[in-house]
């Protein structure tokens, strides 16, 4: 299975970082006891294990309508060049 970061879908089968790292294993351990003795940088960390980013992160908007704007003004002034061609010659 594959990590898919999803809004429909927000436990995804597999965690994001397969491949832990010493520290990232002894966080692990650590987990398995009390939450309370984690710190909050820890529990951002683990979080950051499983998902590869946060539901606001997921539910920010993109700049893709700035390429389409810029697509829509680009063919107008190409359409509005070929109109005075054809009117000038």
């Amino acid at each position: 299975p594959a990590y898919v970061n999803r809004r429909d879908v927000p436990l995804p089968e597999v965690a994001f970082v397969r491949d832990l790292s010493a520290q990232q294993k002894a966080l692990k351990e650590k987990e398995k006891a009390s939450w309370s003795a984690l710190s909050v940088d820890e529990k951002v960390e683990l979080y950051r294990i499983k998902f590869s980013e946060t539901y606001a992160e997921m539910n920010k908007g993109t700049n893709e309508w700035k390429t389409i704007l810029g697509g829509v003004f680009l063919f107008l002034g190409f359409t509005g060049v070929i109109l005075i061609w054809q009117k000038h010659f």
